[in-house]
């Protein structure tokens, strides 16, 4: 038994001689730890110029670069030291810069960028900051980020890898990291952030995010790199579809864009591929948007600055971090734009050039000469329309309603509220002629209820008879029972038009209403006179308690009980009025709940001035009809001097009569308005 047990113990030992190592570095990277061999140390290789797209040499590699030869396989060379780099300014509105990047060590990504001129909400100062990584797979997630090299068919991750940092000044700085096969460093990748002067074309959004990649052999390398694109920009508003990939596709003479909300990314639906359109028109530039930022990456051709980058290969769209429980707008969203197989000759380099948009949508930026034009066009951004509603948007209107609304904040002293509600004033002044008509057809709707019942004894459960007796009964008596609604439905484009506008015109984000006096901060967002952590309710998230909503509802259940009732027809009639008269109040409010405070104060401004609109053409048709009774003739005209007098001259009961031709006319409209007021009477 006890030799048993000694060689029992001796297998055990020898066992862990031999496997201790094996088995700690199996279980270390399970874990996720580099357990690769110690690195040998290494020496600097002389800068490549990365101005020039084509291949250069480059300074011969010293002893201590080329490292003996081992048995490991293609690995990147880690450096000891992470050291972030953070450039531009994240000061108030610095002359100097626009921006501020703090870069990462780990593949050599952003972990925010911080636009100084902005702010993150209305109410606090803090800067606005995005392009930040997400979720817990930040290394893999890092915006612009490199994510992998594929070198002699073997893909080594560069995002989880330190890189060295070469130089870094104000606006610029340099990151390298050498990959190694089995004789000793081959290829050494460097890349070069600088930030664009606000004296710029650019106007200081702009950075050029420059990627060499410098072959330390005597002989050819191919390689294909894969690059991170930039990250979402967090959500602007409570609700849902205001987040987009986008892309500009190179089409002939012009840009067109494509754009994919987020919350079309779903587990069964996680990837998108944007490099080609379905006519296989190739991307200029691809990135992510939200109502008022984005971020878009666009690679430079080597051969044309002004083509496609021939050197692209694929631009994905991925869904990350999905939850079961997560909504459609939370979703997470990772871009990667993947190279062609690429080739550089021994001792040579070569550069891959890019800028990278990190900025608002603002049109006045976006509609200047330098990014509206080729190959940029960013200005094609500027409206993305999508959904149903998308269909009935106008871009045109858009451009109109923003103009106006520029006008108006000039005219009332730079308050954005006051010019929504003078685009209101306006915009009803424009369709009063069709609010008019409406009201006259619903007036003399609401008086043909015993014709009504008449013909419903008549025909009985004839439905097909009844409508066709009631059409005839409509052309008879000159109503259109479409007018009822018609000025609602003129003006639904308008309001949707203005949804987009509001998300459109930067200026409005943050913009409060009659100079911060009210409780209104942002017209861009929901009027919180009170605020709370997200909550969800039905299909919707309260975040607040939302006062003009709430008047909405009041305003839209005043005007259904006020305006004047069409005699019921059917009972099928008379369910859709009821269904009507439940979800103006209701329906509306709580669909437009979590909607832009600036929509909502046009559409309680309209439906109000719409009330007092419809009362006094009211009271005008009950006064035309007292006179009308009293044998006198209201015409609908602008009054002049000559009606003015005749209106005193008939109060008085001493009207003069007209002679010669004046008076023959006079005479003949008379007996025309007698025949006229005979046949009504006789009907």
């Amino acid at each position: 038994m006890d030799n048993r047990r000694m060689i029992t113990g001796m297998l055990i030992a020898m066992a862990i001689v031999l496997m201790w190592q094996p088995v700690l570095t199996f279980v270390g990277t399970k874990l996720g730890y580099d357990m690769a061999p110690p690195k040998p140390p290494t020496t600097q290789v002389a800068d490549a110029s990365t101005t020039n797209p084509s291949t250069q040499p480059v300074a011969t590699t010293s002893a201590a670069m080329v490292a003996p030869p081992t048995t490991a396989a293609i690995r990147a060379i880690a450096s000891a030291n992470l050291s972030p780099a953070i450039i531009g300014s994240a000061t108030a509105n610095d002359p100097k810069f626009k921006m501020a990047l703090k870069i990462s060590p780990l593949g050599a990504g952003l972990d925010e960028v911080v636009l100084n001129e902005f702010t993150a909400t209305a109410r606090k100062k803090d800067p606005y900051v995005f392009q930040q990584p997400y979720g817990v797979d930040a290394a893999a997630i890092r915006s612009m980020a490199s994510r992998s090299i594929t070198l002699n068919g073997v893909t080594t991750d560069l995002s989880s890898v330190a890189w060295n940092l070469d130089s870094s000044d104000a606006g610029s700085a340099t990151y390298s990291v050498a990959i190694a096969d089995e004789t000793g460093p081959a290829l050494r990748i460097r890349k070069t952030y600088q930030i664009a002067a606000p004296s710029d074309s650019s106007q200081g959004y702009e950075v050029s995010v420059d990627q060499a990649f410098e072959n330390l052999t005597d002989h050819e390398l191919k390689f294909q790199s894969v690059l991170n694109g930039p990250t979402v920009p967090p959500r602007e508003q409570d609700r849902g579809g205001e987040r987009h990939i986008l892309a500009g596709y190179f089409i002939k003479d012009h840009i067109d864009v494509t754009h994919e909300l987020i919350d079309s990314y779903s587990e069964k639906a996680p990837t998108r591929e944007y490099a080609k359109d379905k006519q296989d028109d190739s991307a200029m530039w691809a990135g992510a948007t939200s109502s008022y930022f984005q971020a878009i990456a666009h690679p430079i051709s080597v051969k044309d600055p002004n083509a496609t980058a021939e050197y692209i290969k694929t631009i994905s769209g991925k869904a990350v971090n999905i939850k079961p429980d997560q909504k459609a707008e939370d979703r997470e969203v990772e871009l990667t734009l993947a190279t062609t197989d690429l080739t550089v000759p021994g001792k040579q380099a070569l550069s891959l050039p890019m800028k990278v948009f990190f900025g608002p949508r603002q049109r006045k930026l976006l509609e200047s000469d330098y990014y509206s034009s080729l190959p940029r066009a960013f200005d094609q951004s500027l409206v993305l329309t999508s959904g149903p509603c998308g269909y009935c948007t106008f871009q045109w209107l858009i451009g109109i309603l923003v103009f106006l609304l520029r006008g108006l904040h000039t005219l009332f002293l730079g308050d954005w509220g006051l010019a929504i509600i003078g685009l209101v004033v306006l915009v009803r002044f424009i369709l009063h002629p069709v609010t008019r008509r409406s009201q006259i057809s619903m007036s003399r709707m609401s008086k043909m209820g015993p014709e009504v019942e008449r013909l419903k004894k008549k025909y009985g459960d004839n439905k097909e008879e009844l409508n066709k007796a009631m059409m005839g009964l409509y052309k008879e008596q000159g109503i259109a029972p479409i007018l009822g609604c018609l000025p609602m439905l003129l003006q639904m484009p308008v309001w949707l038009a203005l949804w987009q506008a509001l998300q459109t015109t930067f200026e409005l984000r943050h913009a409060s209403f009659l100079w911060g006096l009210t409780w209104i901060h942002d017209l861009s967002k929901p009027d919180h006179l009170l605020e709370w952590s997200s909550v969800p309710f039905l299909f919707w998230t309260i975040s607040g308690l939302n006062v003009l909503p709430i008047l909405m509802g009041v305003i839209f259940w005043l005007q259904m009980k006020y305006q004047p009732k069409p005699a019921s027809l059917t009972p099928e009639q008379e369910q859709q009025q009821k269904m009507m008269q439940f979800m103006m109040p209701v329906l509306f409010p709580l669909m437009l709940y979590s909607g832009p405070s600036g929509l909502n104060l046009y559409i309680l401004t309209s439906t109000g001035i719409g009330i007092i609109e419809s009362k006094i053409i009211r009271d005008h048709l009950k006064q035309r009809e007292e006179a009308e009774k009293a044998g006198r003739v209201i015409i609908d005209a602008k009054p002049t001097r000559a009606s003015k007098q005749l209106q005193n001259d008939d109060k008085d009961k001493d009207v003069k009569k007209k002679t010669g031709l004046a008076g023959w006319w006079q005479q003949l409209l008379e007996q025309a308005e007698q025949v006229k007021r005979d046949a009504e009477k006789r009907k």
